[in-house]
């Protein structure tokens, strides 16, 4: 096992000082912690590419979310995973 520091992607934005417009995300699961605990920040982008973990959370849920701002749609789908695009409405 090996410790990696990590940093909330609100706190990543803050350390920028440029406007986001795009953010691929492909964090292993978290993708659903992100979009339920730090929607703000995923509202500053214009696109988001993310691949989602079938079995690590309810991705009707997490689309649902999404869609109050962005409209999504599978681009690729997998056995345990699907890539989701969204851009913003």
């Amino acid at each position: 096992m090996v410790k990696v520091r990590s940093i909330k992607l609100s706190d990543l934005l803050n350390l920028i000082s440029i406007r986001p417009e795009v953010l691929k995300l492909d964090c292993e699961g978290c993708e659903y912690d992100i979009v339920e605990n730090d929607y703000s920040s995923l509202e500053l982008f214009e696109e988001l590419g993310i691949e989602c973990h079938l079995r690590r959370g309810s991705l009707k849920a997490l689309l649902n979310k999404l869609s109050k701002d962005f409209k999504c749609k599978a681009i690729n789908v997998f056995r345990e995973r699907i890539i989701v695009r969204c851009v913003h409405k």
